[in-house]
């Protein structure tokens, strides 16, 4: 029998069953078991039973309530539990105080998904549910919708080619790991918008592990690719008139906010975006002196530093809750193979050809990069943060309204 997450903490044996009744057990919030029928049934008062009600209740997109206590400034990801300067209160967020963390590939293996606060929600993204986000979204075909704001951006042309890397590059598949286990642990229970998704090859892993995700990618082909991955996406631009404030609990803007001129203005929209208590979860590449002609092919205005970002992050009204680099293996090989060849003008202009040859590495060398990840990954999980790294995995919280 499946039991919907969330919906009790504990289960106590109940008392003598009333004539005529059994009872197969009762749970804190008031629910219990009936062993004939195998229905849950909620147990309002002694000797009296009232069906549950059908159909799923209306997710609470709000976040943590007016009431409940800040949470601590800074969490470290360790197995089984999460430590800070300042003990957790309120319970939040619940899957940082329990389960042991696992770092997936994409799709995500290995995930307790009851630990998860993503299945809470139990939304599905439809047309009313986009249009609740979105008022001004047009249907176009499938699970897909249209804004009418989308125009050039500064991404490479060819989306097609990037799928292709997308789905053979050891890169990707570690950052989707990365991502799953950040987002598993600190995403809140209601609508994920992936910000600038791209052809979704974040948003599937995501979703994968039960979150309610809406790609949100401006460009058309982008959009296409992501929908015929079976991802309800909306094309379009988020921009300052064409979303409902405060009506989504978590936003992702993964290698997304260094293509953009004005970076503050995004992160302010995206703030307005989010719900009191909503989450944000960035990655952007590392470093100024990593910088490279991949930089310009891709189409980045700029690189990060940790402290630089999370002043950035914080300047826009959010809290940083989480903050490291990730990718540290690859610092010497990018600074020795790509940065100072392109600054010595050994390196030639990057190519999608060159950068499919760059991910599709085999035998011992993919072997030995995959190797050097993998460690990474388990000491990211472990709690140790890298000193380099040639990205940075940031996350955020929009604070909740003052009671």
């Amino acid at each position: 029998m499946r039991v919907l997450p969330g919906l009790c903490r504990s289960i106590t044996l109940s008392p003598a069953a009333p004539p005529g009744e059994k009872r197969l057990g009762t749970f804190a919030a008031g629910f219990r078991v009936d062993r004939g029928s195998g229905a849950l049934v909620e147990d309002v008062d002694a000797g009296r039973a009232m069906p549950r009600p059908t159909g799923p209740a209306e997710p609470d997109w709000s976040g943590r309530s007016d009431s409940d206590p800040d949470p601590p400034s800074e969490f470290t990801l360790t197995p089984g539990r999460a430590r800070s300067s300042e003990p957790l209160r309120g319970g939040w967020p619940r899957a940082c105080k329990r389960g042991r963390a696992r770092l997936c590939r994409c799709p995500p293996r290995g995930i307790d998904r009851g630990r998860s606060h993503f299945r809470a929600g139990g939304l599905f993204m439809d047309d009313t549910t986009v249009r609740r986000i979105f008022p001004q979204a047009v249907p176009v075909a499938g699970r897909r919708w249209r804004l009418g704001t989308a125009r050039g951006v500064s991404y490479p042309a060819d989306r097609a080619g990037v799928a292709e890397i997308e789905d053979i590059s050891f890169w990707f598949r570690h950052r989707n790991a990365v991502l799953c286990e950040a987002c598993r642990r600190f995403g809140r229970p209601g609508p994920f918008l992936d910000v600038g998704g791209g052809n979704g090859a974040v948003a599937r892993a995501l979703s994968a592990q039960g979150a309610d995700i809406l790609v949100v990618e401006p460009g058309a082909e982008g959009a296409e690719i992501a929908a015929s991955r079976g991802l309800p996406v909306v094309e379009g631009l988020v921009e300052p008139d064409a979303f409902v404030e405060e009506s989504v609990a978590n936003v992702g803007a993964f290698d997304v906010i260094e293509h953009v001129a004005d970076d503050l203005a995004l992160l302010r929209l995206l703030h307005r975006l989010l719900a009191p208590g909503g989450m944000l979860f960035l990655t952007v590449p590392a470093n100024t002196w990593l910088w490279s002609s991949d930089d310009d092919f891709a189409g980045h205005v700029r690189r990060y530093s940790a402290s630089g970002l999370a002043a950035l992050v914080t300047s826009a009204g959010f809290g940083v809750v989480y903050s490291s680099y990730f990718f540290a293996p690859l610092v010497l090989p990018v600074l020795l193979l790509r940065a100072l060849p392109s600054r010595l003008g050994l390196r030639r202009v990057s190519t999608a050809a060159a950068t499919l040859r760059d991910h599709r590495r085999h035998g011992i060398v993919e072997s030995a990069i995959e190797a050097c990840l993998a460690r990474e990954a388990r000491r990211l999980a472990a709690g140790k943060r890298p000193r380099q790294g040639t990205s940075i995995l940031l996350v955020a919280r929009r604070p909740a309204r003052p009671a």
